[in-house]
């Protein structure tokens, strides 16, 4: 009878070794796939099993051809029993510090019984780095006001489209930053510069600007970035101007007044104030106080000199020093105004 599988004979019977096409299956190792991939600490798996039930016990093993880049599971053994069932083979990445993919190949070493010659294809898992992220060449730089100074970007791996990077500045009164710059699959790897300009002002303190980054597309939209700090050295000394440094009363006699102008060169930090003194208040006094503020410290302030009227008949000068106070003025020294007091001869 024609495919009896019961009686053992006949055509394309299996189990019969006679007839005129009899078939023989030859012992060999069905994989569900050659090919996986999965991220680095991530794992993968695929099945194994016999295409025949073996004679005996069957051990394989997978071999990974680069353990610092993946690991395998260990043997698998398939027996007279449980020879047709498929057991499962997982594969798991290994994290590492670089940012490139690695490919692995997993080969299968065969023994036992009549699969002791049998080979089995490989299975290559290839293993997508996980480092997505952004390099800095610095995250700290020091620029004078309407200085520059630059630091260079780059991804750590190829994005999956467009990526944005727009550098921002905490304060841009105290430093401005360049531009947007675009990455791309093909430029992805290339450094481009920030560039940071220190403004100049009025103020003889130190800056500093935190310059946060901006990231926008493809697999890089979730990724964040360190900052960068830049100091922003002052280039203004703190200073006191008088508009006159001499001074000549008495043309209206001993009793007449004379005056100079006071202002700070520098925006304080601070109230400053300035006392004017008198070396001789016998033979002129001086105003009082002058307070300077963050707001009107560039605005001059009048210092009136007053001669005061004696019984000699002679002719007298004053020295007029300033005592300077307050916040980055305190150690700032200032040009003393001479005052001639010409007697009245009364």
């Amino acid at each position: 009878a024609i495919n009896n599988f019961k009686t053992g004979t006949g055509v394309n019977n299996p189990a019969s070794d006679t007839g005129s096409s009899n078939v023989t299956t030859t012992p060999s190792v069905i994989l569900n796939t050659t090919s996986i991939t999965f991220s680095e600490a991530e794992t993968a798996t695929y099945t194994v099993v016999l295409n025949t039930q073996p004679t005996g016990d069957v051990t394989i093993t997978p071999v990974s051809s680069d353990t610092g880049a993946a690991t395998v599971s260990g043997v698998m053994t398939f027996t007279t029993v449980n020879w047709n069932t498929a057991q499962t083979v997982t594969v798991t990445g290994v994290a590492d510090a670089d940012t490139s993919n690695e490919t692995v190949t997993i080969s299968h070493t065969i023994a036992g019984s009549d699969y002791a010659a049998v080979t089995s294809v490989n299975v290559t898992a290839t293993v997508t780095d996980d480092n997505t992220g952004v390099t800095f060449s610095e995250t700290a730089r020091t620029l004078g006001e309407a200085g520059t100074a630059t630091y260079t970007v780059v991804l750590n791996t190829q994005p999956t489209g467009d990526v944005t990077i727009t550098p921002v500045s905490s304060d841009t009164g105290a430093a401005t930053v360049s531009g947007v710059m675009t990455f791309t699959t093909v430029n992805w790897n290339t450094a481009q510069t920030v560039t940071i300009t220190g403004v100049a002002d009025d103020d003889t303190f130190n800056e500093t600007v935190t310059i946060s980054h901006t990231i926008t597309g493809s697999d890089y939209a979730a990724v964040t970035s360190a900052n960068v700090t830049a100091t922003v050295t002052d280039d203004d000394t703190a200073g006191v101007t008088n508009s006159k440094t001499a001074r000549t009363l008495g043309v209206l006699g001993e009793a007449g007044t004379a005056t100079y102008t006071v202002v700070l060169n520098t925006q304080p930090t601070g109230d400053v104030t300035i006392t004017p003194v008198s070396s001789d208040t016998g033979a002129a006094t001086v105003s009082g106080v002058m307070t300077f503020t963050t707001a009107n410290w560039n605005t001059a302030q009048t210092v009136t000199i007053t001669g005061v009227a004696d019984d000699d008949i002679a002719n007298e000068t004053v020295t007029i020093s300033h005592t300077i106070a307050g916040s980055d003025y305190a150690a700032v020294t200032s040009a003393n105004v001479t005052a001639t007091v010409t007697d009245d001869g009364i």
